[in-house]
Parts: C-alpha cells; structure tokens; sequence
C-alpha cells in the first residue's frame, strides 16, 4: 500500500474560473509522481465541475524547467483561440511562463492569468507577484515519516493516501476575464 501525503490542488483552479476563465492551459510536469497526477487532477476536477471542456491542446509537459514552459507558452499563443489563463504545476515553470509573456507585451493579469505551486521564495518577487499554492511541508514530512516509523514498528497504516490542508496565496496575477 503506497501512502504519500499530499496536497488536494484544485482550489487555485477554481479561484481562475470564479474569475471568468474558460479556455485555460496548464503546464505540468514530466516525472510520473503521484503528487504531479493529483495536481493535473485537480485541474481536470475543477474544469468539470464548471461544466467547462478541457482542451488537451492546451496541457503540455514543461519538464520542471522555466525554459520549456516558456516555449510552451509560445505555442499557446499561437493557437487560434487564445487561452486567458495559463495553470503551472511549479512556480519556476511559472516563471517562464511570465518571461515569455513579459517579452512578448502580454500584461499579466490584465491580459492572461497565470497561476503557480510550491510557493517557492521566488513567487512573490515576481512581476506581478505570482498567486500560487503554499503547500505545508513540515506538516508532510512528520505526517510521511510517522508512517513510516508505524511501518517500521510492525503496526498497520490505515490509509494509502493522506490528503492535508494547503493555503492559496492570493497575489497579483490572476485577475477577471476582459470583455472582448
């Protein structure tokens, strides 16, 4: 039985449809881990629970890397339709995100919203400073290792998965959908 204690990630998402997005992209990343599944989850999750169809154009592997996310943003912007807010699965691919639409002119969150996870020290330096998800690490790492030393001990751990509280930082770069 695998327990991993992670964050359920959908509440950022559903702050960006409150904010009238629709056509959204997101950016996750390339190792199969459990926690990156949740998180691409809790996109697909929130986006049915609005009634609001996922365009698989618009989800891509950014690799972890600033770089990539960047080019990848590109391409959504090449896309017929424009998304209005772009969802990253870590604040650093967020960061490329935000380059790419800085060189390019595209205000942030004037003209696209874009969202980031981790709550790295980075995030709120950004330009606008970055809305993104704060996980609580310590709280993770004592919940894993008292599972683990129960393992250990011979005694039984009651659950695969263990879902803790998270808190959304509300900053500055995600805002209301324009009308066109």
């Amino acid at each position: 039985m695998r327990r991993s204690p992670c964050v359920s990630p959908s509440r950022s998402r559903r702050r960006v449809l409150s904010m009238g997005h629709r056509r959204i992209a997101y950016i996750t990343g390339s190792a199969p881990l459990f926690e990156l599944t949740q998180r691409e989850q809790g996109f697909r999750d929130a986006m049915a629970a609005a009634g609001v169809p996922v365009d698989e154009r618009l989800i891509a592997d950014g690799h972890f890397r600033p770089r990539i996310a960047r080019q990848l943003t590109a391409a959504f912007l090449s896309e017929d339709s424009l998304p209005t807010a772009i969802l990253c699965a870590t604040d650093e691919m967020a960061l490329g995100v935000l380059a790419e639409l800085n060189a390019r002119g595209i205000r942030v969150p004037d003209d696209m919203s874009v969202t980031g996870y981790d709550n790295t020290r980075y995030a709120e330096l950004t330009h606008p400073p970055l809305t993104t998800i704060a996980q609580p690490a310590h709280e993770i790492g004592t919940r894993a290792m008292q599972a683990l030393l129960r393992q250990i001990a011979g005694k039984p751990v009651s659950r695969a998965s263990e879902y803790v509280d998270y808190q959304l930082i509300l900053r500055r770069s995600v805002g209301r959908v324009r009308e066109a």
